[in-house]
């Protein structure tokens, strides 16, 4: 684009780099996230931090800590360095505020995060920051969970990252900006155009400074490979990239335009936000187990134990079930703790008699809710699950040896593998980590109660003894009774079209996240994968017909060149509840038809094959 600001912005851009010392062109490689170092007994900024800024030697600012502290770091910058470049700034965040990777896949509700990134982004402009920060675990998975990550379903991923950027930038962010280090294809798919990408440099002492070494982080263009620049044509190319993009953002023009309070910092944007956040806890949660259908719980129930082995998990599960009428009583699965032990997390021996005392009381009951917490917990190494701790595991097995009716409720931050349990435990609910606040007690009650059917899946594998999977990823379960009919293949002369009719016959809601497998030909690729989902509502009694249009995108594979290939013989395209609850539709497609496909022209599939 040539003439108007574009070309103003540029030549600034130009001029900038041209009278800067390497110094200062490093200078804009750095982004300083404020800590206790940088303020003083008294909460105020050290003078030593204003330096770095007075000197040019920051891009940007996180963490900072309101509107009056952002406006004295940009008054620094614009008004007493040398050439008045305007920082980036981002103001202290609560990254409770943010859902890990693996929290938000987990919902399968692209538009759902969609509707959190704009809440998100709305927050912070209203709160006067020019960029988003997210934390690394908002748009990576950790190393375990990453290693159990299928293939098949990478489609999950690409879909909802791209939703939280586009959410971000619908609620109109400057930038996202992503602390630490970041995977560079994942990072370029969130608002490419002004997207600013963090890595981890050496810690060094700065030159003049009383307080201890610290860590800086560079900018880098969100498209490099992740390393630090090293040589003066890309400290060059980097300084212009980062100058560009503050120009995008309009800092150049008007560097004071967010530090203003706008009507989104008010209490709705808040509300909005948390709002949205609980949406995502309640979509994630996942019901990996319910035999015989023993959830939903109703006021008809009766002789409801809720057994918890920590406080914590116990109570929550109590007030959610006291929030929705449901009468149950309660006990401790095992003995108190000693006086004054605070040790909350630490495993805890049997004791006969408390789990003698549970057992009894659970054979008065007709139904046990068994509610386990992290604390209850170790880590399964190298893998995205945990085992339950022996005093926990042993009071399971001593409920399971004479009751039938077992509900788990795991408010943990992994799945809990079971062994050979599984099969002891009715119904099984992964709540996730578990908060004191009363909206999510509420929205686990919804879950428990069936105001709202359960629709979270599994993003990942959760590992047995061995290389298989002992549940896959792509499973969860649902309320009501959903049935699949009718899957159907036909070709419009552009696309392909793939539906299936879907049925609720129970009496309960259901959630169905619909899920479309593509097995291309055997030569180019020998499992099916994910290439579309959708969730969708169903009230008892109700049917609905669910569309799929699949182009080569869905077809074939993305290649070097960027552009997508396929190669022509039969595709088996499958849809269904879960990778392994599938009904499918083999079709032919030659060669013409692939070429037409690419082309974006019409053919006739039948002519196509006789030819």
């Amino acid at each position: 684009m040539t003439g108007g600001v574009f070309d103003s912005d540029g030549r600034l851009v130009a001029d900038l780099l041209s009278y800067m010392t390497m110094e200062e062109r490093l200078g804009q490689l750095r982004i300083l996230e404020l800590g206790s170092v940088d303020r003083d007994a008294a909460g105020n900024l050290r003078a030593e931090t204003l330096d770095l800024v007075r000197a040019g030697r920051v891009a940007g600012v996180t963490r900072v800590r309101d509107l009056d502290e952002a406006r004295l770091l940009q008054e620094t910058a614009v008004e007493q360095s040398r050439f008045g470049v305007p920082l980036v700034l981002s103001l202290e965040q609560s990254a409770a505020d943010i859902p890990q990777s693996h929290l938000l896949q987990a919902s399968w509700q692209p538009g759902l995060v969609y509707e959190y990134g704009r809440a998100l982004a709305l927050q912070a402009i209203g709160n006067g920051a020019s960029l988003a920060v997210l934390p690394p675990e908002a748009t990576r998975d950790s190393s375990d969970i990453g290693r159990h990550s299928p293939e098949r379903v990478a489609l999950l991923k690409r879909e909802i990252l791209d939703a939280l950027g586009r959410g971000l930038e619908g609620g109109g962010t400057d930038g996202v900006l992503t602390l630490r280090k970041i995977d560079p294809d994942a990072a370029a798919r969130l608002v490419p155009s002004v997207m600013l990408g963090a890595i981890d440099a050496p810690r060094s002492a700065r030159p003049g400074a009383s307080v201890p070494p610290r860590r800086w982080l560079y900018i880098t263009d969100a498209f490099t490979s992740g390393r630090p620049v090293s040589n003066a044509s890309e400290i060059d190319r980097s300084v212009r990239e980062v100058l560009t993009a503050k120009a995008r953002m309009g800092l150049l023009r008007d560097p004071y335009r967010r530090l203003a309070p706008t009507e989104g910092n008010t209490a709705a944007s808040a509300a909005r936000l948390s709002r949205t956040r609980e949406r995502i806890d309640q979509a994630a949660m996942i019901l990996l187990a319910n035999e015989d259908r023993i959830l939903p719980l109703t006021r008809d129930d009766e002789d409801i134990l809720v057994i918890g082995t920590h406080a914590g998990a116990s109570a929550v599960c109590n007030r959610a079930l006291s929030a929705f009428g449901i009468a149950h009583r309660s006990v401790s699965g095992l003995a108190m703790r000693p006086e004054g032990e605070t040790m909350r997390d630490e495993a805890m021996s049997p004791d006969g008699l408390a789990i003698g005392m549970a057992c009894d009381a659970a054979g008065r009951a007709r139904t046990v809710l068994f509610a386990v917490d992290d604390g209850d917990c170790d880590r399964v190494p190298g893998a995205p699950a945990y085992v339950l701790k022996g005093p926990a595991q042993t009071l399971l097995r001593a409920l399971a040896r004479d009751h039938n009716r077992i509900i788990m409720v795991a408010a943990t931050r992994r799945p809990v593998m079971l062994g050979d349990l599984t099969k002891r435990v009715a119904a099984h609910l992964l709540a996730w980590s578990h908060s004191a606040e009363p909206a999510w007690e509420a929205r686990l009650g919804e879950i428990l109660t069936g105001q709202v059917p359960p629709s979270g899946r599994l993003p990942f594998n959760v590992p047995a003894a061995g290389e298989s999977p002992a549940v896959p990823a792509s499973h969860g379960l649902t309320y009501g009774s959903v049935r699949y009919h009718a899957i159907e293949v036909e070709w419009t002369g552009t696309r392909l079209l793939a539906s299936v009719t879907i049925v609720n016959s129970g009496d309960e809601a259901a959630a169905a996240t619909v899920q479309l497998y593509v097995q291309p030909p055997a030569k180019q690729s020998a499992q099916a994968r994910l290439r579309a989902f959708r969730t969708v509502m169903l009230t008892p009694g109700s049917r609905e017909t669910v569309n799929f249009e699949l182009g080569l995108t869905q077809l074939g594979q993305q290649g070097d060149d960027g552009r997508w290939h396929a190669e022509p013989g039969t595709y088996r395209i499958a849809i269904g509840a879960s990778s392994s609850r599938i009904l499918s539709r083999d079709i032919d497609l030659p060669a013409a038809v692939i070429r037409a496909m690419a082309a974006g022209l019409p053919i006739d599939l039948a002519t196509a094959r006789r030819a």
